[in-house]
């Protein structure tokens, strides 16, 4: 298996192939998480892992905050929903399959509730490999077909790095990642300087209003007036941080507003971006790529205003796409509270991270693994869900 970045080549089912990064052949096996970090997560509160959705193919998962079921999002282009309680007994609620291109890292990617569960948003790339986010109006939860509704397009370079995470926020904000596109276009290959051109989209996070009255707009979505671009020349105001490569996964702690950014690296280093809400959760902040790579310089001049990593992971102790999850807020394992789920797509043991106080972060092995992690969600009761694109998708629950 080599080294490189290969979350694209998981997700479309090739669960022990190798990445898209560099070419060199790796030659350790996977080894335990790098960092500071001491012992197991509450051995007498340990978690376990209970299957909760058995569906092919996954790569998402939301709750319906209505119907209580899980919407689930498979890379080849359907949403389907679960009742927990039968995992193997799934309801195709939409089939977009002859519109998604499932290449390489495309394919449908994303999906987000409403918080009112008034409506379910979908991220996919279509069969020229663009991106788009559309919206379903929901009742009585399903989605209605004859509602669809275009809120996003964007035009993609390559057939990686296209993003497709949606978060909301307790605001009803919508929060979206996109990686760089992979374009070949003067850094080097493999990378793109969209990362550091406001006048893209790529390679940042983004913060819509996808509600917002849409009656003097021509786009389909509003720009919260304190997006830290708004009316800044050059820029995109729906752009809250950059410099990103693959930010696959993020997640916005709804305690406390931090946001935790999983950057996918390209040929040593994968990286955890943690932003507290008290130091602006990440508004404005440049996270250096492709000028550096992780902690190190990789191409481009200094920059004066990077935001350098909170941890990095070295894809010689196995690490190939690292993917992060929800900061646990749950009853069911208490000495999880506060800490923030993380797991890679090669790497099959799963770990938690949280601020050490000195700048830094600690980080705790959970004492379990699951092979193939694409993603994380929640269900209903603020319980943490693992998805894998092969083994389903599994609850975090006491041992």
């Amino acid at each position: 298996m080599t080294p490189r970045r290969l979350l694209a080549v998981v997700l479309a089912g090739l669960l022990t192939a190798a990445g898209c990064a560099g070419d060199d052949e790796a030659s350790a096996p996977p080894a335990p998480v790098t960092g500071d970090r001491s012992e197991a997560v509450g051995a007498a509160d340990s978690p376990a892992l209970e299957l909760v959705a058995d569906v092919d193919l996954s790569v998402a998962v939301a709750a319906d905050p209505v119907s209580g079921r899980l919407l689930v999002a498979t890379k080849d282009g359907r949403l389907v929903a679960v009742d927990a309680d039968e995992p193997t007994a799934a309801e195709e609620l939409i089939d977009i399959t002859d519109r998604v291109s499932d290449n390489f890292e495309q394919g449908l990617l994303g999906v987000a509730v409403h918080p009112t569960g008034s409506h379910v948003y979908l991220s996919y790339t279509d069969l020229d490999g663009h991106s788009h986010i559309i919206e379903f109006a929901m009742a009585d939860g399903r989605p209605d077909p004859a509602t669809e509704r275009l809120v996003m397009y964007v035009e993609q370079p390559g057939e990686n790095h296209n993003g497709g995470t949606l978060r909301f926020d307790d605001d009803g904000l919508l929060w979206i990642s996109l990686g760089d596109g992979h374009a070949r276009t003067g850094l080097g290959p493999g990378t793109s300087e969209r990362a550091q051109d406001l006048t893209f989209l790529h390679g940042s996070i983004l913060r819509i209003d996808p509600r917002a009255d849409l009656t003097d707009t021509e786009i389909g979505y509003g720009i919260p007036d304190d997006n830290p671009f708004v009316g800044v020349e050059g820029a995109r105001p729906e752009i809250w941080a950059y410099g990103l490569r693959n930010p696959w996964s993020f997640t916005i702690d709804p305690a406390t507003g931090d946001l935790w950014i999983a950057d996918v690296g390209h040929d040593d280093w994968d990286e955890i971006n943690y932003a507290p809400a008290s130091e602006g959760a990440g508004r404005g902040a440049n996270y250096g790529w492709p000028t550096y790579e992780g902690l190190e310089p990789w191409d481009g001049p200094p920059l004066d205003d990077h935001v350098p990593p909170s941890e990095v992971f070295s894809h010689d102790d196995g690490y190939c796409a690292l993917v992060g999850g929800p900061t646990y807020r749950g009853e069911a394992i208490e000495s999880l509270v506060g800490w923030t789920l993380m797991g890679d797509l090669c790497h099959p043991e799963l770990f938690a991270v949280r601020p050490d106080g000195q700048g830094g972060l600690e980080v705790r092995p959970l004492g379990i693994e699951l092979d193939g992690v694409v993603g994380f969600g929640l269900d209903v009761d603020g319980e943490v869900l693992v998805v894998t694109g092969r083994e389903g998708i599994h609850a975090l629950v006491p041992a």
